[in-house]
């Protein structure tokens, strides 16, 4: 019996250890996320993703990003990842390359968790980037719930221009951006303009969309609110125009889709 005590005691001082060099091992590994290493991943992912002809290393680096902002905590390191996440989006057409759609959309789902972290002044331009990022690509799915949840992102960005205080072709004088409590001002023109193409391309990702019944309310609903919104996308840019051009296709599948129903009810 002295034996069998002095056996377990045993087995418990060398659980003790485990748990010891376990927790020793984690606060390593914490503490390895200093100012150099966030600052080596910064500069050298941002000259892959600023770089010409660094496609092909884009994904790695994405992933690098993506696992060093997992271990961020203040807020203060949070932002040095701002200038890096906004070159890598530059220019605006990578995103939606079908090579780096997972990539994007795993980094800039690591941002939607750490956007308490972020700045108040740069909540917009992430909204925009979460849009682009993460909630566009759920677009494209055979899954109704999933399309639904993800319309509601692109019904949200369009109900959002209303608490704007701003239009496409004011110049904004930061000084006046002191937002309402829980309301999202852009910074600049172009950070509206941003917003403004991010729409457009969820809007050109649903349309196709419309064949399906399934679909067919949320994106009936999205082009409502774009038309009903239509003054906020600047002509000169050809944002009208591609509203106005996608909407026209919708139209058009509703005059064939009823004329197709008045043709079988004849019958």
């Amino acid at each position: 019996q002295q034996e069998e005590q002095q056996q377990q005691e045993g087995k418990a001082r060398r659980g003790v250890r485990f748990v010891d060099q376990g927790a020793a091992a984690a606060a390593a590994q914490a503490e390895q996320l200093d100012e150099d290493t966030v600052a080596l991943v910064l500069t050298r992912v941002g000259k892959v993703v600023r770089a010409s002809g660094q496609e092909g290393k884009l994904n790695k680096a994405l992933e690098v990003l993506s696992k060093t902002l997992q271990g961020v905590n203040d807020a203060a390191t949070a932002e040095r990842f701002l200038p890096t996440l906004e070159a890598a989006l530059q220019p605006p057409e990578r995103v939606l390359k079908k090579e780096h759609t997972a990539a994007f959309a795993a980094l800039f789902g690591v941002v939607q968790d750490k956007q308490a972290l972020l700045p108040p002044a740069a909540a917009f331009q992430v909204d925009t980037w979460l849009l682009r990022c993460v909630h566009q690509p759920q677009l494209f799915t055979d899954d109704s719930f999933r399309f639904a949840r993800a319309s509601k992102h692109v019904h949200a960005a369009l109900v959002g221009l209303d608490t704007l205080q701003v239009s496409s072709v004011d110049v904004i004088d930061k000084a006046q951006l002191a937002p309402a409590e829980g309301v999202r001002q852009p910074r600049s023109p172009a950070e509206l303009t941003e917003r403004l193409d991010a729409i457009l391309q969820c809007l050109e990702s649903m349309a196709p969309f419309w064949q399906h019944t399934w679909a067919r309310p949320a994106v009936d609903l999205a082009f409502k609110l774009a038309v009903d919104r239509r003054h906020w996308f600047a002509e000169d840019t050809g944002q009208r125009a591609r509203l106005d051009a996608v909407n026209d296709k919708i139209l058009a599948r509703r005059h064939q889709t009823a004329k197709k129903n008045r043709l079988l009810a004849s019958m």
